[in-house]
């Protein structure tokens, strides 16, 4: 991958490749979080521009990364370049709560890449950093999401009043298996 660093981890899954997210995939990056189906539930429906999406994404993520040890990853098909979303762990709400976040291209929806891609992305937090308990949140009405959550093992534990829809918050206790979730 360029631009990543050496030391920076790199997960395989039996499909896809997910490295830490980089300035490489800037414009990229841009361009999946602007398309409509994906900014409806992920951005309350904000387009962001370039500069925005550096400042509010790769530059924190960068901090994550150097701080903490985890972050967002790119996700990729092994065999190809073009990056069919992102996936990682990332601060969300007041107070901020540490969530596992993903985005997917509408073009791959369905074919259960957001499940094996959260689920290495899980399994390599509790692998890597200890985790055993998890966190995540959806809008109400984005369905798919709360799929893809379910399967991860993740139950409802509240809802909160959002910006657009109302907000699922859902949690998982126990490290997922070292395969996946």
């Amino acid at each position: 991958m360029p631009g990543r660093s050496p030391d920076a981890p790199l997960i395989a899954t039996a499909r896809l490749v997910l490295a830490p997210l980089g300035e490489h995939d800037l414009e990229a990056l841009q361009a999946l979080n602007a398309l409509p189906e994906v900014r409806r539930f992920l951005f309350d429906d904000e387009v962001w521009t370039l500069e925005e999406t550096r400042d509010r994404l790769l530059v924190e993520n960068a901090r994550l990364w150097a701080e903490e040890g985890y972050g967002l990853f790119t996700m990729r098909h092994a065999d190809a370049s073009d990056l069919l979303g992102w996936v990682g762990f990332w601060y969300f709400h007041e107070p901020p709560v540490l969530e596992v976040g993903y985005a997917l291209h509408p073009g791959v929806w369905g074919r259960g890449y957001a499940t094996e891609a959260a689920g290495a992305v899980m399994a390599w937090g509790a692998r890597v950093h200890g985790m055993v308990a998890f966190r995540a949140s959806t809008d109400a009405p984005n369905e798919a999401s709360l799929r893809v959550l379910s399967r991860l093992g993740f139950r409802e534990v509240a809802r909160t009043p959002g910006r657009a829809h109302e907000t699922v918050h859902l949690a998982r206790d126990g490290a997922p298996a070292a395969g996946g979730a």
